[in-house]
């Protein structure tokens, strides 16, 4: 085809490797979302209450909570 590496890989590989990876990666979406109520017994009380006193301290409303979601979907398959 004449195509250098980096043109192979975004014009042949990676379409491929896309098409082959979305339906995986979905169902392990589907996993963490359903596996996240055991961690919301656990601790989402707790990280949603810090996030909070974080909002009154800094006044900034939305990255406490994107930290608090962060930590939520870290947390989460470590509970399994």
């Amino acid at each position: 085809m004449g195509l250098n590496y980096s043109q192979t890989m975004k014009a042949v590989v990676m379409p491929q490797a896309v098409k082959n990876i979305l339906p995986a990666l979905g169902n392990e979406f589907v996993t963490l979302i359903k596996e996240s109520s055991i961690v919301s017994t656990i601790g989402v009380g707790e990280i949603m209450f810090n996030a909070q006193v974080v909002q009154g301290i800094s006044f900034d409303p939305f990255t406490p909570l994107l930290i608090a979601a962060i930590l939520y979907f870290i947390l989460t398959p470590y509970f399994d």
